[in-house]
């Protein structure tokens, strides 16, 4: 009866994991954003502790979301002010959750001249990161993805690394439950 209970609890848990809804947010975007797939992106507001908006009107590249990446929230706080990261706090359900972060460098115009570090509910995801180096230039999108785990919330945190250089930045952050049969990998 036991093995019963575990198969029947099993399935209704997979069936839980599948019905969670996505969460799309459009960093520093002041209302919703629907993409070309019909997907809504909620305004980026209450998930943040810290950070300012930057807007370009400039075509960006690889996307066929080009707004999505023209706008961005970024962190002129960190270890020179000696204030808190730029984090942000998102609660899901527990479970594993494909974590899509989104970039387009729309500022600097080389190599090297924005480095920063992301950590994904305190463990490194993505280190000495450099939008223009992965996009492979500016105004160009750019997405980085991993598989977590949350354990209620999902909390992305983004560093500067020393020496200083420009500050670290993002345009959209997209949490997708894991469905039943994927498979699972923990944060780098």
């Amino acid at each position: 009866m036991s093995k019963v209970r575990f198969i029947l609890f099993f399935l209704l848990a997979a069936r839980a994991v599948h019905a969670q809804a996505p969460v799309r947010i459009a960093c520093g975007q002041a209302s919703s954003y629907t993409d070309s797939a019909g997907n809504v992106w909620s305004a980026d507001a209450g998930f943040f502790n810290t950070g300012n908006t930057f807007t370009t009107s400039h075509a960006i590249a690889g996307t066929p979301d080009p707004a999505l990446y023209q706008n961005d929230r970024w962190s002129a706080v960190g270890w020179s002010t000696g204030k808190a990261a730029m984090v942000y706090t998102i609660p899901v359900p527990s479970g594993a959750w494909t974590l899509n972060l989104y970039f387009s460098e729309n500022y600097v115009t080389a190599v090297g001249q924005r480095v920063f570090n992301v950590k994904v509910n305190g463990n490194p995801f993505l280190t000495n990161f450099d939008i223009f180096f992965m996009a492979g230039g500016q105004f160009t999108a750019n997405k980085q993805a991993d598989t977590i785990i949350s354990t209620g919330t999902v909390t992305i945190e983004f560093d500067h690394v020393a020496p200083a250089v420009q500050n670290p930045q993002i345009n959209a952050i997209e949490l997708l439950p894991v469905t039943v049969g994927e498979s699972v990998l923990t944060v780098k």
